[in-house]
């Protein structure tokens, strides 16, 4: 009964991460928009971007996002569906480890993973995802 609970209390802390997540997208718009400064210095205070190069690197900002919020390392594994060995794992940074689980550990987490690419990377990456795309469509629709 009482592991119910955490992870009742778990899902809970885990709702505010998404909505703190929104808030970050709105973040995003009012730089795009170049809002005004005191805007843009009140919302520097609540988040803080981070460049992260290796595993072990993503692993500490995985360990204090989680640490921050309460959430259990073993109940955050139930909730993502893995092992508690698993998100171990992933806080030492493991190199091994199967990156789409990680991706779950920090989707429900509420943490964002971006890359800086370059313009001519970014075009093609955009017609790489519209030929995948196209091809996933052609698989819906039975063609060839």
């Amino acid at each position: 009964m009482d592991k119910k609970k955490n992870v009742c209390d778990c899902r809970y802390f885990l709702y505010i991460i998404r909505f703190f997540y929104k808030i970050s997208m709105i973040i995003e718009i009012l730089i795009a928009i170049d809002a005004p400064n005191d805007i843009m210095s009140l919302i520097s205070d609540i988040f803080m971007k981070h460049s992260i190069h290796t595993t072990e690197e993503l692993g500490l900002v995985i360990r204090a996002v989680r640490k921050s919020t309460r959430v259990r390392q073993d109940d955050l594994a139930a909730l993502v569906g893995v092992s508690r060995q698993f998100a171990v794992d992933v806080e030492k940074g493991k190199p091994t480890v199967q990156m789409a689980r990680v991706m779950r550990l920090l989707k429900e987490l509420g943490i964002e993973l971006s890359v800086d690419i370059p313009l001519a990377a970014a075009q093609e990456l955009e017609r790489l995802r519209l030929c995948r795309e196209a091809a996933t469509q052609r698989t819906k629709d039975g063609s060839p």
